[in-house]
């Protein structure tokens, strides 16, 4: 009995009752006694297997010298608190426990009485307080890496701890995927700075671009071929030097501020040999992001040829533009297709995030809406990479309108009613007097749903059954209108040249292969989609628009 005053019986059972872990040790640190919750944080199951034993048998190796140091203190001040050692299973798994120890006198010997206490939860917990910490840190840098990638910041990197945890593989992937999608932006850009410069030499007319004090800053062949300079006698000189007497041309230039263009104006060039050239110039403005003019861009066709000798190179010209607006697109959507390959990655990894978020149960709305950034972030980029199949700024200047969805109805239908009804083409409105309104250009939108609907009429006119059907559906902060009609549908290998420029399934003469191409450009202006619904049984294309501008929002 280790307390003589005390029985035994009561002694076993208050070591009993403490709920604790319950050991007392000899000075060689063997065991004289334990309770039942003792024995069982050894991994062991009854006294008799570990009476007698060191407990250094059962603490983890990497903890003896912990061990030995807190023994030290104990016979050194008598007691110790809140020593955290971990003790290790035969089966190899891990009990952390929390020890509080004192010294006692017992007969002629001295022995340390201990109690700890399992503290694997709380260790637990902590553990996952200091991932969700971890983790919340790096779905901070995560964003601000993408929200640099969408200002084409290509330089940025996460981090890493080369733990090769499964944090830490995230980290090196999306690190590869920045550096692969750095070489190939550069490597798109590159193409299309060649292509475009391509493009502007090839032109059939003299292009000019002027400096903000209007400076010439870059001219094509075309200009030295006509006029006789070398490059570098023109470059960095004022534009006046140019320029012949009485030609206007200065006063249309400073009107910009006030109109979008000029439009062929009659002015001279001065060639190397003095004489005057006679020219149409006209122009357009470019725009700093502040919305300040920083530059003129010229354009001017020589007016020495004969009238039928100008028609005839426009033809040509004509022919030449639609040539390279067709390679335009093929290489613009080639591009997009090279970089979607790696931000396709980054959209995977977002979802990776938010999958994670899920698997852990982290009930923190501030990592959600971390991991929604980044998938907002991956969208913005999508939207860049989209900005390299854009033909031309929209030049409509045309003031953005609250209008009602029934007035953009009652425009369109005004114009084609008669038509549909001569054609035997039976109109249907699905909720055709809707009660909202959105903000849009009314003419631009009024000319998108007459052109769809028109290219319904054509498609149906000659079918046995003969409908067109348009459908207004409010979306909350968007508006879904879809024009469909009885046809058949559309090939796919055919509607995904839909909406290029100068396509058309049109007979001869009937059709320019340019309604959609524009269609698409105003909607998107618009911060709207217009597109063909493959999923649709018959053919219904849907316009989608948000209820307010942009720029109001």
């Amino acid at each position: 009995m280790i307390v003589p005053v005390v029985s035994e019986q009561l002694y076993r059972l208050v070591v009993e009752a403490t709920g604790m872990g319950y050991v007392a040790i000899d000075a060689d640190g063997r065991v004289v006694d334990a309770n039942r919750e003792y024995v069982r944080l050894t991994g062991h199951r009854n006294l008799d297997e570990i009476r007698g034993r060191s407990v250094i048998e059962w603490i983890a190796p990497y903890e003896v010298e912990k061990n030995a140091a807190a023994v030290k203190k104990c016979a050194r001040e008598g007691f110790i608190r809140n020593l955290e050692i971990d003790y290790i299973h035969e089966d190899k798994s891990i009990v952390p426990v929390e020890i509080a120890a004192t010294v006692a006198a017992h007969e002629k010997s001295v022995l340390i009485l201990i109690l700890c206490r399992d503290i694997s939860v709380r260790r637990s917990s902590e553990q996952r307080l200091a991932a969700m910490a971890e983790f919340e840190g790096f779905v901070e840098q995560l964003t601000s890496v993408f929200m640099a990638l969408a200002q084409k910041d290509f330089s940025v990197r996460l981090a890493r701890k080369e733990d090769r945890t499964q944090l830490d593989v995230l980290i090196y992937l999306v690190n590869a995927m920045i550096e692969e999608l750095a070489v190939v932006f550069d490597d798109a850009v590159e193409k299309e700075r060649y292509f475009a410069s391509n493009v502007i030499e090839s032109l059939a007319e003299m292009l000019i671009v002027l400096d903000g004090d209007a400076r010439i800053c870059r001219v094509n062949r075309k200009v030295l071929d006509i006029l006789g300079f070398e490059e570098t006698e023109l470059i960095g000189k004022p534009f006046d030097a140019l320029i012949g007497p009485d030609s206007g041309i200065f006063n249309a230039i400073a009107s910009l501020g006030e109109k979008p263009e000029i439009k062929e104006n009659a002015a001279g060039f001065v060639n190397k040999q003095g004489e005057l050239v006679p020219v149409l110039i006209s122009g357009r403005p470019l725009m700093a992001d502040s919305g300040a003019i920083e530059g003129v861009v010229l354009s001017a066709k020589d007016e020495r040829d004969s009238n039928l000798l100008r028609k005839l190179q426009s033809t040509q010209q004509q022919l030449v533009q639609t040539a390279k607006l067709t390679a335009l697109g093929e290489m613009a959507a080639g591009i997009a297709h090279e970089i979607n390959t790696p931000l396709a990655i980054i959209s995977t990894l977002s979802g990776q995030l938010k999958e994670l978020l899920d698997e852990e149960r982290i009930e923190n709305p501030v990592l959600k809406e971390m991991a929604l950034s980044i998938e907002s972030t991956s969208f913005r980029i999508a939207r860049i990479i989209t900005g390299l199949r854009a033909y031309s700024r929209d030049g409509s200047a045309d003031p953005f309108s609250v209008t009602s969805i029934q007035t953009v109805l009652e425009s369109t239908l005004s114009l084609c009613a008669e038509s549909l009804k001569h054609h035997g083409i039976k109109l249907i409105l699905e909720n055709g007097s809707p009660d909202f309104s959105i903000e849009c250009r009314l003419s631009e939108i009024s000319q998108v749903l007459l052109n769809l609907v028109n290219n319904a009429r054509d498609a149906v006119e000659s079918s046995e059954e003969r409908w067109i059907g348009i459908s207004v559906k409010d979306r909350v902060d968007r508006v879904e209108i879809s024009v469909s009609d009885s046809g058949r549908g559309i090939p796919p290998e055919t509607a995904e040249r839909l909406f290029r420029p100068f396509y058309t399934t049109k007979a001869a003469g009937k059709g320019t292969g340019l309604g959609l191409s524009i269609s698409r450009k105003i909607i998107e202006n618009h911060g709207g989609k217009l597109y063909l619904d493959a999923g649709f049984k018959n053919t219904r294309f849907v316009v989608e628009l948000p209820k307010l501008h942009e720029k109001r929002i």
